[in-house]
């Protein structure tokens, strides 16, 4: 095992990480990275905030290779490689074993008026408050809070706003994988 510095969080990252050509291809790396485990081992992340998110600069990958479900999408990273950390509201099945965080007592997570918590009570109500059942719209969910937040500290936002609507017609990140060069064409508004 190694353990390695994945980066900085996406809320602390240095201010020239903010451009729309880098946001782009971060959310290209979270949908296809989600799309592989939503396709194998029925993964959710529910947790997955600008806290949960790593921006690493590495300039020695100007691209990088995402093997799907047997077909290879290279994303160019601009030297910025995007780690997802903090698994600890996951839930996926390996085999027959179904592993989760049982939030249905939880009341904290789902008290207030907040933006996060606001989308933690519609990931409840979209599994019906039983969260051992798999239901990748809450990855979506997610990457439309990130990029809502990317958005903020972002100078282009009218194309980014364009892909926000794009990716909300989809309920998992691996629907998205046959429209995936149309969804992320940045000449479209």
């Amino acid at each position: 095992m190694e353990l390695c510095h994945g980066g900085d969080m996406l809320e602390a990252a240095v201010k020239k990480f903010y451009t729309m050509t880098n946001i782009v291809s971060a959310i290209k790396q979270l949908v296809l990275t989600l799309a592989a485990v939503e396709d194998s081992i029925e993964f959710e992340h529910r947790d997955l905030h600008m806290g949960n998110v790593l921006a690493g600069h590495d300039p020695n990958k100007p691209i990088l290779e995402f093997d799907v479900c047997g077909d290879v999408y290279k994303v160019p990273s601009n030297g910025w490689v995007i780690t997802i950390i903090d698994f600890t509201l996951s839930r996926l099945q390996s085999e027959d074993c179904v592993i989760f965080t049982d939030l249905s007592k939880e009341m904290t997570l789902f008290d207030g008026g907040r933006t996060m918590t606001r989308l933690m009570q519609a990931v409840r109500e979209d599994n019906g408050n039983d969260w051992k059942t798999f239901n990748p719209q809450s990855n979506v969910r997610w990457i439309l809070f990130l990029l809502r937040e990317l958005i903020k500290r972002c100078e282009h936002t009218v194309k980014l706003k364009g892909l926000l609507t794009r990716l909300e017609r989809y309920k998992s990140c691996y629907q998205m994988l046959p429209h995936f060069d149309e969804i992320f064409d940045m000449t479209k508004k």
